[in-house]
């Protein structure tokens, strides 16, 4: 007579929430690292930014690191 183990079955349904919550956050995280280094301009030494609004110069940035909104 041959007796089966009685081991219980891993849950998949776990096992893909999880995955599909992994994917998620790491989705999340690239867009959250493109927005941040898109946030950045750097004016090069001896030149100026010329800031535009809807083609309307609004402001000029004078040489180096600056903030913008994305």
């Amino acid at each position: 007579m041959v007796t089966q183990s009685k081991r219980p079955v891993p849950d998949m349904k776990l096992r893909r929430g999880a995955l599909g919550a992994l994917v998620g956050v790491g989705v999340l995280a690239v867009i959250a690292l493109v927005v941040l280094f898109n946030s950045f301009t750097v004016v090069d030494a001896g030149t100026r930014g010329v800031v535009k609004t809807f083609g309307e110069v609004t402001g000029v940035l004078e040489e180096g690191l600056h903030f913008r909104t994305p």
